[in-house]
């Protein structure tokens, strides 16, 4: 069984509630590296990616509705339990987020009051985790590039679609060949439109999947580029609490 240790509480109110200011640096210490190990941590990217995951399997069950809407027949009791799921995973996601945003907004409140107390540049330093910083921002780009990709080819077809109606043929209605100017069907009659490529069906999930990895990605690279410039702007000028009170 894993017992995760609670988060460090805020700092007291009062500056003097320590013996000496050597405790306190102490206390700023640990405190700050705990906190900043928690919010650029390895799991919570994982937490992310989880609610990323359910998103896209729901995206994926809402494809599958729509397309079995679209077939209709024995395949609308499939829509319906496709439907249900769908829901049931995007909430999943959404409360997910949630939990995943209000922790974080937790993490940072309390790592801005610790950083309040004094200045001390050796946690200072230690406290900007370049390292997680650079691994939560590649990784968390990388998931952007593959949403932008996969929503770059799904637009990218309307637009070839586009130019053929402006070269005066229409993709899937057929194409003119001989003196005739007879009408050859692109594919054989009664067959869905966009069969090969899953009809609306298909671009509901794949719309859906590279929105989600585009968010994904961006609230990771948003965290590690946040944390990296609180550290930057907070933690190289912080305003001394200890002995007199914070000016800011």
């Amino acid at each position: 069984m894993i017992v995760r240790r609670p988060l460090p509480p805020p700092p007291p109110e009062d500056p003097h509630a320590w013996p000496d200011r050597e405790t306190m640096l102490a206390d700023r210490a640990a405190a700050l590296t705990e906190l900043t190990r928690r919010r650029l941590a390895a799991g919570r990217l994982v937490l992310l990616w989880l609610t990323g995951l359910a998103a896209a399997v729901g995206w994926a069950a809402a494809g599958l509705a729509v397309r079995s809407l679209e077939l209709g027949g024995l395949n609308l009791p499939t829509a319906l339990a496709a439907l249900v799921l769908a829901a049931v995973l995007l909430a999943v996601a959404g409360v997910g987020l949630d939990f995943w945003l209000r922790q974080g907004r937790v993490v940072r409140e309390r790592l801005e009051a610790w950083a309040d107390l004094a200045r001390d540049p050796a946690t200072d330093v230690r406290a900007r985790a370049r390292r997680r910083y650079v691994t939560w921002l590649v990784v968390s780009l990388a998931l952007c590039a593959v949403g932008a990709w996969t929503l770059f080819h799904l637009v990218a077809p309307g637009a070839d679609a586009g130019a053929g109606a402006a070269a005066g043929t229409v993709p899937g209605a057929g194409s003119v060949s001989g003196t005739g100017n007879a009408l050859v069907p692109d594919r054989e009659p009664g067959a869905p439109a966009d069969a090969d490529s899953g009809g609306l069906g298909g671009t509901v999930y794949v719309l859906g999947w590279s929105v989600t990895c585009l968010i994904t990605g961006l609230l990771g690279a948003a965290r590690s580029v946040g944390h990296q410039h609180w550290s930057e702007r907070l933690l190289s000028a912080v305003p001394e609490r200890w002995g007199g009170g914070a000016h800011r």
